[in-house]
């Protein structure tokens, strides 16, 4: 209850109402409104063979799910679109477990709450202590708006 009361003091606000990339990018001192803007990182990379077990499970289920329902097209359904994302991530989480030797699992739905705003993302990766990864099926007619709520998403986690 107290935990609840705190939440309505703070007023946290919801991520689905950061719309505009230019107000998010606006937090950081970055003056802009478009992806180029956003500063670039260096990611670790790891290689993924052809034959590794995961990625050919991968493969053949994106597969399955061309034959079965179409290609994507923008204005396919989030539903579609999570059949897809969900191939991937299952097969992302168990390569990093192979090669990290980690015990990783993937959330549905999960609540993120932070400083300042709150929300459920679509699929949340976790190690057994940490929150490692978010993610969301944005439809591509929603990309710049789908930056500026993944980038408070990720501030918030």
């Amino acid at each position: 209850m107290d935990f609840a009361k705190e939440c309505k003091d703070k007023k946290l606000r919801a991520f689905s109402t950061y719309r505009s990339l230019k107000e998010v990018l606006k937090k950081y001192g970055i003056d802009g409104n478009g992806t180029d803007t956003i500063p670039l990182f260096s990611l670790q990379t790891h290689e993924i063979q052809d034959s590794n077990e995961h990625f050919k499970q991968c493969m053949a289920e994106i597969l399955v799910r061309l034959k079965n329902y179409g290609t994507l097209v923008v204005g396919s359904l989030e539903a579609m679109r999570n059949e897809y994302v969900v191939a991937i991530l299952h097969s992302a989480i168990n390569i990093t477990r192979d090669a990290t030797g980690k015990e990783l699992s993937m959330r549905p739905e999960y609540e993120v709450i932070g400083d300042e705003s709150t929300g459920r993302v679509d699929y949340a990766i976790k190690d057994a202590e940490n929150l490692i990864c978010i993610t969301e099926d944005k439809p591509q007619r929603n990309v710049i708006e789908g930056f500026a709520q993944n980038i408070v998403q990720l501030e918030n986690s």
